[in-house]
């Protein structure tokens, strides 16, 4: 039987719900010329020659500057369709170039570039907060600043799930404490760390990386994923992930759909010695739990080779100091009412 496991990641409940706080990653720029690339100006004195005027427009000291229908865009973001990209104007009219700016009435933290062109993707450079060199991502259609646990380009034609500071922006590299659990990400590409049973098959490895890829993620009812999720939820999501389908539509996903779907194919193990990492386990309520009335589902991790305790991966849903706990690792005996469990992964 393949249950031993080795986790690095701290045995404790994880805390969800962290709080969203917005902070500017790059300092405000001065006010210098700064030209970004359109060739259709003209000169800001001769706005009161063109009524109506619409585009950009340049001053004596070379400040840009942009005008819809003969009104100076000030605390405005703007596109222009010459030079195909997105600009922000402060209070003053100015154009905006290498800072952070919070969008109004939409909440999201955008960049724009030397050129002041609204960045795409990821953006790597010194934070004034800390003098040092971080990485930022930016949606590539919104230009919006992720935070969290995302999942993005890995750089050879595959993604990795990292985590960008919820305050800040910049990805987090090393071991770090996220909502109450120390998880590791690798020191230069950020990827979460996970440290695998030596004696895990290929496909049950791939599964265990697919769950601890959320760790840290919070709880919500009937959530679905890809960064909340309810118990059946996060299940649901890390098989789907893996490309299994353990129910007859999208419309019932639930863990009664998952269990009928492993029960029917004669999948399910009902002694906690047979489990394998990666079964998904289903647990009902009270002294006498039943298949009818399941209460909460989770995926097997396998036993710790430090503690010697069986464990589980799941969106908690409990509740510890007022907060309801996410995605973390739990023990599962302390977990009753313990019904079955199994996977198409064991299918032979």
């Amino acid at each position: 039987m393949k249950n031993n496991r080795n986790a690095k990641l701290t045995f404790a409940p994880l805390l969800a719900g962290a709080g969203i706080a917005c902070a500017l990653m790059a300092a405000p720029a001065p006010a210098l010329a700064v030209d970004c690339g359109a060739e259709n100006v003209i000169a800001d004195s001769e706005v009161a020659n063109h009524p109506g005027y619409n585009g950009w427009t340049r001053a004596d000291d070379g400040e840009m500057y942009w005008y819809d229908y003969g009104v100076q865009a000030k605390y405005k973001e703007v596109y222009d369709p010459e030079t195909n990209a997105w600009y922000w104007f402060d209070i003053d009219g100015t154009l905006a170039f290498d800072k952070d700016v919070l969008i109004p009435n939409q909440l999201k933290w955008v960049r724009y570039d030397k050129n002041g062109h609204m960045v795409y993707g990821e953006d790597v450079r010194v934070s004034p907060i800390d003098n040092k060199e971080h990485r930022w991502y930016f949606d590539t259609i919104t230009g919006e600043m992720l935070k969290g646990f995302q999942v993005v380009p890995d750089g050879e034609g595959g993604t990795k799930t990292v985590y960008y500071d919820m305050t800040f922006g910049w990805m987090l590299l090393g071991k770090h404490i996220v909502n109450g659990v120390e998880i590791e990400f690798d020191k230069v590409t950020g990827e979460i760390v996970v440290d695998l049973p030596a004696d895990v098959t290929a496909e049950e490895a791939r599964i265990i990386s697919i769950a601890e890829s959320k760790l840290g993620c919070p709880y919500k009812h009937a959530g679905l994923g890809p960064n909340e999720f309810s118990c059946d939820g996060f299940t649901y999501w890390v098989y789907n992930e893996a490309g299994y389908q353990l129910w007859e539509s999208m419309a019932d996903s639930s863990f009664n759909a998952q269990s009928k779907w492993l029960r029917e194919r004669g999948l399910l193990k009902y002694s906690k010695d047979e489990l394998e990492p990666g079964d998904i386990v289903f647990f009902g309520y009270g002294t006498n739990p039943s298949w009818d009335n399941l209460r909460h589902a989770a995926i097997y991790l396998g036993v710790n080779e430090e503690t010697g305790v069986r464990e589980i991966i799941h969106s908690s849903g409990h509740w510890v100091d007022g907060v309801k706990v996410g995605v973390c690792i739990s023990p599962l005996d302390g977990d009753q009412g313990f019904l079955g469990g199994g996977s198409p992964i064991h299918a032979n």
